[in-house]
């Protein structure tokens, strides 16, 4: 876990573990390394650059003990930092289909910190260049040295992504501890698929990391449920707050039929200290159930509330969504937490009524795409100061626009939140 605080940039994917039952076409040319390694391109890094080295080369040693063709050879290592050899392709995506990466890999040596992997990258850009939305890979399963093992990762593409990179790879990384890390490997007969599979939407409103009022620190675990007779392949894109979230960073996670899975805190805490933002949700299985437990430490123990992803029959369109009770008083004060799951730009219409119906204020809010942004004491901000009981009224005018809204009603004393859900 520490390693992953002193290199944090290199954590943010995480890690599928199993490999779709999807049969689709091997898109990669020379997937055999037959006799060159003609159609990939090959890099070699370090960081810093006085301290790793590392090569990619053309080996004759081939998975199948095949005279007539080869495989791929990496060797990195490193001193203290990191030393990468990969070599990759290139293709074009649209969203929703599923990107499957697989090899055969022989380790010939690796330290503790050090790896060959397979791995895929999606890219906003249509030529897998800039910084990448999300990553999913792979390591090969332990294995006595001179064993070739198949390793594979996949990952759902994300609305935003428009190229993916297939990768293999071999990273070493020396440390303080470990000292110097080194890695030597072959990899062969690999394979690329691209299948479009049924995926479901929905959104999770609001994630936090961060200082609020009254000395409270908000953190936000998650809980994948997966109670269907299917593997659920399930893609988190980070969405920010007061942003265009199509650029979020992006987390894969594997949920085989009938588990459940809690994605470490920390991996998001590390990547988003001191922030909140929303979270698009999309799964392989319709039957996934996602919440986030966000929660603050007061002397004792804990308070929170959960909140859940957020589908179709939760948003509130053209016909408003009613959130009850709102309270604004000395005892308690409520913040509105809103969040746009289109791709377009849409105006949320608040509305906020007393006890008797009277209306008390309205304000219309632009979201950007896949945006999302929370009014701090809502009943003030609508033009209440006080008051001790009411509701609002959640809709938008924009055509076609959908709009995920939740309240949360927090004690002034103790910042005991509580989920106010639409209906």
């Amino acid at each position: 876990m520490h390693f992953c605080r002193s290199l944090r940039w290199l954590c943010l994917p995480l890690i599928a573990l199993a490999t779709p039952s999807a049969v689709a076409q091997n898109l990669l040319v020379n997937p055999g390394f037959d006799r060159d390694l003609s159609g990939w391109l090959t890099s070699t890094s370090a960081q810093p650059p006085d301290n790793g080295q590392a090569s990619v080369a053309w080996t004759a040693s081939d998975a199948s003990g095949s005279s007539t063709s080869g495989g791929v050879a990496f060797q990195a290592t490193s001193e203290f930092g990191s030393a990468m050899a990969s070599v990759t392709q290139c293709f074009s995506v649209t969203p929703g289909l599923l990107a499957t990466m697989g090899a055969k890999i022989l380790t010939t040596h690796s330290d503790p910190t050090s790896s060959a992997s397979v791995a895929v990258s999606f890219f906003s850009s249509p030529d897998c260049s800039g910084i990448a939305l999300g990553q999913a890979s792979a390591k090969p399963d332990p294995a006595p040295y001179g064993v070739w093992s198949h390793t594979a990762t996949f990952a759902l593409a994300s609305p935003a992504a428009r190229s993916v990179r297939a990768e293999l790879s071999a990273t070493a990384y020396g440390t303080f501890f470990y000292g110097v890390g080194e890695v030597e490997a072959v990899a062969d007969d690999a394979t690329f698929t691209l299948a479009a599979v049924g995926t479901t939407t929905s959104i999770l409103p609001s994630a936090a990391w961060i200082h609020g009022a009254n000395g409270s620190y908000w953190t936000t675990q998650f809980t994948l449920c997966n109670p269907g007779p299917i593997d659920a392949d399930v893609t988190l894109k980070w969405l920010g707050h007061d942003a265009d979230g199509r650029g979020g960073l992006e987390f894969t996670y594997v949920v085989p039929a009938g588990q459940t899975f809690a994605p470490l805190e920390e991996t998001w805490s590390i990547n988003f200290p001191e922030n909140w933002g929303a979270i698009l949700v999309l799964s392989t299985s319709p039957a996934l159930i996602v919440q986030g437990e966000t929660s603050t430490p007061p002397s004792g123990g804990a308070v929170g509330q959960v909140v859940p992803a957020f589908g179709p029959a939760d948003f509130a369109g053209a016909t408003p969504k009613t959130l009850a009770p709102i309270r604004e008083n000395a005892a308690f004060r409520t913040n509105l937490i809103l969040a746009n799951p289109t791709e377009m730009p849409l105006t949320a219409h608040v509305a906020l009524y007393a006890a008797g119906g009277t209306l008390l204020g309205a304000r219309d809010v632009d979201l950007l795409p896949i945006g999302m942004t929370q009014i701090n004491r809502v009943a003030a901000a609508l033009g209440a100061s006080t008051l001790d009981l009411g509701r609002i009224n959640v809709s938008t005018p924009t055509p076609g626009g959908l709009v995920a809204a939740y309240a949360s009603v927090i004690d002034n004393v103790t910042n005991d939140p509580r989920t106010i859900l639409p209906r």
